[in-house]
């Protein structure tokens, strides 16, 4: 290190190991890297020969103390690395080196944020995330006012993952002149069950725009408040099937078996995406007074999403559904018997099994039992 006391030593020395960093020699590069990372911040001629090491050496620990003299390089080494991802550089190498920056890249990566290529976009989001500090969570709150839609999920995700550090900062965003961005804020406030939010989500279910209202209802679900039964019971009636849709996932994460009754009643909404969000939230809460209205969207329903979805919240009810799915294979069509037969896949053979098992109802015949364990892979398998 005697040569780094001399600027011009010191530049010889750089050249020296980014020579030896170019070797085939794998202990010659791991030294070079290693003396390069005690260099401290790398000069321009260093940066992007470092970043190919950590890209693509095929030593780790090559890669490693490349890593370590990026993470020296601020401002510099952030934005080289934004315009290797545009260059179409290793995603997931990029983005961890980024977050290794920490503070020093977060306005290069709150500008590739609006940049044209989504991959760019993504990555941005997520180095943001792994970097997790105050700054980096304001660049995400920033980003849920994004026009791109996949922009804004990603930060609400992020957001979810960062956890109790982000919520003040989103609980100021329902407060935000865009919709997009109170919308999205209520929506990452549901991966948190933070009791400072329930007030704040209870107003929001009295926004003027329906994203907001359905994200809010969607939101409050996850707080496992029982005072937010009411609430969302009202949202079940708004005229924005948004809203009605967000009022109903909400229930079902609730975990509150009042909601039953009231969503088997919303089972006859003009919205087919309203009904394939109850029948999933009727799985969810479970309970036999589900299991006829379930089994009558399964077989009746006219939009094939919502067919789909109640086969999935009938398998969510395990063996207790398999006897009223037998028993309704009788005086249906072929049709019905159909997605009748997909929903018990959806349970297994080990499901249906049981059920027999467990009972002496005469109606529930041989036929029934191999019809039920042909449509499982189990049965499937045993045929042939």
């Amino acid at each position: 290190m005697l040569f780094a006391t001399d600027p011009a030593s010191r530049r010889d020395f750089e050249r020296q190991l980014l020579r030896d960093l170019d070797t085939a020699d794998a202990r010659l590069r791991w030294r070079a890297a290693f003396e390069l990372a005690r260099l401290g911040a790398p000069g321009a001629e260093a940066l992007q020969p470092l970043i190919d090491a950590a890209l693509h050496d095929v030593d780790d620990s090559v890669r490693t103390h490349a890593a370590r003299a990026i993470a020296a390089g601020g401002r510099e080494a952030a934005a080289a690395l934004v315009t290797r991802l545009l260059d179409g550089a290793d995603h997931d190498r990029t983005v961890s080196l980024l977050a290794s920056l920490g503070t020093p890249a977060i306005d290069a990566l709150a500008d590739a944020l609006s940049g044209d290529e989504p991959a760019v976009r993504w990555a941005a989001v997520g180095a943001l995330e792994d970097i997790a500090n105050e700054t980096a969570v304001l660049a995400l709150i920033g980003a849920l006012s994004h026009v791109d839609d996949e922009v804004r999920h990603c930060a609400v995700t992020a957001l979810g993952h960062i956890g109790a550090a982000a919520v003040d900062a989103l609980l100021n965003s329902l407060s935000d002149v865009s919709p997009v961005a109170r919308a999205e804020a209520a929506r990452a406030l549901g991966y948190f069950a933070d009791s400072r939010s329930f007030m704040p989500l209870i107003v929001a279910l009295d926004d003027p725009d329906p994203e907001v209202r359905g994200s809010a209802a969607w939101a409050l679900g996850g707080i496992h408040d029982p005072r937010g039964l009411v609430p969302l019971l009202v949202a079940l009636d708004d005229a924005d099937a948004r809203v009605r849709e967000g009022a109903a996932a909400g229930l079902g994460r609730s975990g509150d078996g009042r909601a039953i009754r009231p969503l088997i009643a919303l089972l006859d909404d003009t919205d087919e995406d309203v009904r394939c969000r109850v029948v999933h939230s009727l799985g969810e809460l479970g309970g036999s007074r589900a299991l006829p209205f379930l089994i009558a969207s399964l077989t009746c329903d006219d939009s094939e999403d919502v067919r789909y979805a109640a086969a999935d919240a009938l398998g969510e009810l395990g063996s207790a559904a398999v006897q009223p799915l037998l028993e309704a294979m009788d005086g249906e069509s072929e049709d019905a018997r159909g997605w009748i037969a997909l929903a018990l896949e959806t349970l297994g053979a080990p499901a249906i099994e049981h059920s027999v098992a467990q009972t002496h109802d005469r109606r529930i015949g041989p036929a029934h039992v191999r019809e039920a364990l042909g449509w499982t892979d189990e049965g499937r398998a045993a045929a042939v």
